[in-house]
């Protein structure tokens, strides 16, 4: 299953059934290959099974690597790269042969078409000469979806798949004249008169998706496809159709031998399954730069950040991506106040409860916890959760802000049990505003609520007090066959098999399990071999039976 949920705009006056991504990363991200209809990458990228067309990414005008000096008639500086002079053979030929590397591919698509007129070359010779060379190509892959940028002056001669306008509405972020706007609409209504699917391609820096979805929209209402990413085409953009991110990116700093024990995990993991994200954690040393693939951000930090300024620095960035952040526990900085939080000392131990809006679950508020902790006080926020010393100083514990929010003592623990002070399953999506969408359910089939019951099988074999008889056996008479209603009922081998823990009782145990298990309303399952009772432990506490040495793979596949 696919962990993923696609959206579409509202499309207002033109439908084209297709979406196209943009990515030039090096490691594109899985989700971008089930994003959209059509994916333009780089030839070398590592790619992943999809029913997405894959068009290659080939510049055409300008190359990066330097080739025959009699080839290159000019420089761009802006990128670093050379032009290239498409009228010498030897040049054709090098990309012809460029091409045939990557013809397991679904299609092409043609950059730099235009780069020659920055140069001083003869432009209706150049013309000609690119024109040709591009008719040679459709000849020899006629089957291929060939995607032009720009290149407008070759369509009388040479008919691409798509085509390709970018800057169409922005250009650095300022909005484009509206003389070279209407000129670029004028020919992209051209190219779609000539059947020729009309792309425009638009950079936000940095990406944010509210603000894409809303370029994107704009776009579509002049009757075009669009494409909206970030200024490197890293992130997983907004076409026709878009990914909405079902990860949550849960970033924590303990050694990454213990990230099965980390908070961030055991805390964690599960509320955010249960509505339907998957928590993908990542060590704080490896912050990812491109999180457009993760709907919002937990962090969950255990010990000090090293780095605080690349660490700021990051923060900062996915704060003006529009990205969501919640902090739970130790913000892992010294100075918070580009978060909009003033800190100060306390001058007093002596807190009581000041205000709330949240309800304590597992266990209370507790004003001890905060003791040790500065006074916090957040700027433009909704005060979840605060305390009052003596002195009169406030401070707020936990607070909904613009960026997200955060709790600073969401935790408990009592020995070795880490307990919620405030109700996660309420707390995190209300933080990080997680919206009501389809996710996968385990009690639903089909719109339909599947009601069911399951029994571990642990005291299979004790006897009832009155009746003496077996419990399972009690279970069979009073429930299995009373009620029709479908249960799954599971057993520990080592309880009832003779060569279990009660050897004596094996036979009559297996003939009630027999029994039982003949019931159509009951399904077998497996409560393990000998029932661990702490599978971490290297001792590996268990039910003492004989001459078996502890195995996982005995304890899941073998029972």
């Amino acid at each position: 299953m696919k962990h993923l949920c696609l959206f579409s705009l509202l499309l207002v006056q033109i439908v084209f059934g297709m979406s196209i991504g943009f990515n030039y990363r090096y490691d594109v991200p899985e989700e971008a290959f089930y994003s959209y209809d059509w994916l333009v990458i780089h030839p070398n990228v590592k790619t992943y099974k999809t029913s997405s067309k894959l068009i290659a990414y080939i510049s055409i005008g300008e190359r990066i690597e330097k080739l025959d000096k009699a080839w290159i008639i000019g420089k761009n500086r802006s990128w670093n790269s050379y032009i290239m002079d498409i009228r010498k053979r030897g040049y054709q030929n090098y990309l012809f042969d460029k091409i045939e590397e990557v013809q397991n591919f679904d299609g092409f698509f043609f950059d730099t078409l235009d780069s020659y007129q920055m140069t001083q070359v003869n432009k209706e010779e150049y013309r000609k000469a690119l024109s040709h060379f591009l008719k040679r190509v459709k000849e020899k892959y006629p089957n291929k979806i060939i995607i032009f940028n720009r290149g407008f002056e070759l369509l009388d001669e040479v008919t691409p798949t798509a085509i390709v306008a970018e800057n169409l509405l922005r250009l650095n972020g300022k909005k484009i004249a509206d003389r070279d706007r209407q000129w670029l609409i004028d020919r992209l209504n051209g190219a779609k008169k000539q059947g020729i699917l009309p792309i425009v391609i638009e950079y936000i820096e940095p990406f944010d998706r509210k603000k894409a979805l809303e370029l994107a929209k704009e776009i579509q209402r002049l009757g075009f496809i669009p494409y909206v990413s970030d200024k490197n085409l890293y992130a997983v953009g907004i076409s026709e159709t878009y990914l909405f991110p079902r990860k949550v990116l849960v970033i924590y700093n303990v050694d990454e031998s213990k990230k099965q024990d980390s908070r961030a995990h055991v805390m964690v993991s599960m509320p955010l399954e249960f509505f339907g994200f998957i928590p993908y954690l990542v060590h704080i040393k490896d912050l990812p730069q491109d999180t457009s693939i993760y709907h919002s951000i937990i962090i969950l930090l255990e010990d000090v950040v090293k780095d605080q300024k690349a660490f700021k620095r990051w923060l900062q960035t996915q704060i003006d991506q529009g990205k969501k952040i919640l902090f739970l526990s130790s913000f892992g900085l010294d100075d918070v106040t580009f978060l909009g939080i003033k800190t100060s000392s306390s001058t007093s131990y002596d807190y009581q409860l000041h205000h709330t809006t949240l309800q304590p679950f597992e266990t209370p508020f507790d004003a001890d916890s905060i003791k040790d902790l500065p006074i916090f006080r957040p700027k433009a926020s909704k005060e979840l959760l605060s305390f009052i010393n003596s002195n009169h100083q406030v401070t707020v514990i936990a607070a909904k802000t613009k960026w997200g929010g955060y709790f600073v003592t969401p935790f408990d623990e009592y020995s070795s049990i880490v307990l919620w002070r405030v109700d996660p399953f309420k707390f995190i999506p209300s933080i990080l505003e997680f919206p009501t969408l389809p996710l996968p359910d385990f009690t639903t089939e089909n719109g339909n609520r599947i009601w069911f019951s399951h029994i571990d099988g642990d005291g299979f074999v004790n006897r009832h007090d009155k009746s003496g008889k077996f419990a399972a056996e009690v279970l069979y008479e009073e429930v299995f066959t009373k009620y029709d209603l479908p249960f799954s009922e599971s057993i520990i081998e080592a309880e009832i098999a003779p060569y279990g823990i009660y050897p004596k009782d094996s036979k009559e145990a297996l003939k009630v399990a027999d029994k039982i298990f003949q019931l159509k309303n009951v399904e077998l399952a497996s409560h393990s071999f000998s029932h661990p009772f702490d599978w971490v432990d290297p001792k590996h506490p268990r039910l003492p039976v004989k001459n078996s040495p502890f195995s996982y793979e005995r304890e899941i596949e073998g029972s």
